[in-house]
């Protein structure tokens, strides 16, 4: 296998990060076998979509990233294709997009490259009159895969992150994940919540 990865800092500033990034790999596949499941944006959902070729040669993922922060306000997105290379070739695609804003005024805080974000720090931690940090996000996604007569899944997930302090967060997550093929439609809804305490 060989994988590389580039990355751009475009802008790093007071207000303003724009990180930008290219990447992909070239497999060999074990076996001439290559196959992959996915669920809707919910770890404790069913797989929705499961794909696998045989008399595969290779394969080739190639990738795109952007992340910008603007005081409150961030967006992010990814987009990766695949191409399994064999008798035939088959292209199969995905992306995602989200967008958060701090109703608190804080700033998601860029790290490196390789580590992506830093943990939230509030700018008044939660007890003595503080309340926390408190962030409204949004994300879609998809996974186009009919070019392999699986048809395509999306998402939309709608939540909130309470930070309490820069060790403690409290986070709700609805998901609304569609499943869609030539012969049904599968809808999976879910509310989950997560405290979630890192040192």
């Amino acid at each position: 296998n060989v994988t590389s990865r580039i990355t751009y800092l475009a802008m790093n500033d007071d207000s303003n990060t724009l990180h930008l990034g290219a990447s992909n790999s070239i497999r060999k596949n074990n076996g001439n076998y290559y196959s992959f499941s996915s669920r809707t944006e919910n770890h404790l959902g069913s797989k929705l979509m499961y794909v696998s070729f045989q008399d595969v040669d290779k394969t080739n993922i190639l990738g795109g990233e952007i992340a910008y922060v603007n005081n409150a306000l961030s967006l992010q997105a990814e987009y990766l294709k695949t191409t399994v290379i064999g008798t035939a070739e088959t292209e199969l695609s995905s992306y995602y997009g989200q967008i958060s804003y701090f109703l608190t005024g804080e700033k998601r805080p860029y790290k490196s490259s390789l580590d992506g974000f830093s943990r939230v720090k509030p700018n008044n931690n939660y007890g003595g009159g503080g309340k926390g940090a408190i962030e409204l996000v949004a994300r879609v996604s998809n996974m186009d895969l009919t070019a392999a007569n699986e048809g395509t899944l999306n998402d939309i997930t709608l939540g909130v992150n309470w930070y309490l302090n820069p060790n403690t967060r409290v986070m709700i997550n609805y998901v609304m994940g569609e499943m869609t093929n030539e012969t049904e439609v599968i809808t999976e809804n879910a509310v989950m919540m997560r405290v979630q305490l890192d040192f």
